[in-house]
Order: C-alpha cells, then structure tokens, then sequence
C-alpha cells in the first residue's frame, strides 16, 4: 500500500499476493482510470470496463436505486454504485483488501480537500505557479515507451498543451501533431 504515495498521475490496478491469497486494488487520485469490481462465486472478478466483467459471467442487471437517482437528479458517479447490480466501481484516491471469506476491506487513501491550502498571492505569482506546473506536467506526461502525439482541436486547452511542450523542451520532430478538418459546415 505504500507505493501509493509514490505514484504520480493515473492508474488503477490490482496486485495479487499468491502466499496470501488477497488482492490489493487501487485507483488514481482523481479517477482518471476506472476499476469495476464484483465477487462472483466466493471469488474477486476486476476490470477497467464493466463488459469485462459481464464476459466473465457478472449478470447484467440494473441497480434501480441508481437508475432512479440519475432519472430523478442527473447525479452519477459521485459514489461507488455503477447502474448494474453487483458491479461497483473503486472511487477517486480509494483503494481495497479482498481475502476471500472476508470480502472487500475500501479505503480512502487520498483527499484533496486534505491537501489543499488556503494562501495569499498576487496574480503574477499565481501566474507563475501556474506555468511551472503544467511544465512539470508536460515533462512527466511525455515519459512514454510509445510515440507520443498529440490532438489539436484548435481549442485553448490542446493549443496550451503544444506550448506547455515547447516551453519545457520536450517538443521535437518525433511529436507527431495531428488536427482534424470536416470541410464546410452542412446546412
């Protein structure tokens, strides 16, 4: 469990101890990769996708309270109920035990509201916290054993990624770029 604290940035994954015959699970801080979870027969079935979970024999049935509360209020995945009976998902920060005969043991082991701090500063500081941030940023997101590309949509966010890698020196001509043109609008 301790590994948690070194991780930095998205992930979810299972780690099985064979001596042990328990499973620990976990999931990223801010729930950027999922993990469904069911018990299927006295054992722990997990997958990043719930059809995986129906393919491993996890009946598909509907969880009405969920259904009833998305129709009634349009809240979703705010806990860990999915809309298929059986099937919940691990949260955002949250991690789990199962040993089979005792089940699933959750647990949170990251809140942001815990870590967040309340200061002071003028907007140029804050302009360059910011700045130094998503340069950290683009330098960790581009530890890759793949190509890395990157979408541009001609909207503020991806163009901000491009100029976040050039600032940090990670932009070079093995960073493929791609944009995308419908041509002319249908009437």
């Amino acid at each position: 469990e301790g590994c948690l604290e070194q991780l930095n940035g998205m992930f979810a994954f299972c780690i099985y101890d064979t001596h042990e015959r328990t499973a620990f699970l976990a999931r990223d801080r801010f729930g950027q990769k999922p993990i469904y979870l069911a018990e299927l027969d006295g054992r722990l079935v997990y997958a990043s996708e719930i059809k995986a979970l129906m393919a491993a024999g996890v009946e598909a049935r509907p969880d009405l309270a969920t259904w009833s509360r998305y129709l009634v209020s349009a809240s979703y995945d705010d806990n860990a109920a999915t809309y298929f009976a059986g099937i919940s998902q691990l949260l955002p920060g949250e991690c789990a035990t199962w040993t089979p005969g005792k089940g699933l043991s959750r647990r949170r082991y990251y809140d942001i509201a815990e870590h967040a701090i309340e200061r002071q500063v003028n907007a140029d500081e804050a302009a360059a916290e910011t700045r130094d941030l998503l340069l950290d940023v683009a330098r960790l997101h581009m530890r890759a054993d793949v190509p890395v590309a990157i979408a541009l949509s001609g909207g503020l966010d991806s163009s901000a990624l491009l100029a976040c890698l050039d600032a940090a020196g990670e932009l070079n001509e093995d960073v493929k770029c791609f944009s995308v043109d419908f041509g002319a609008a249908l009437s």
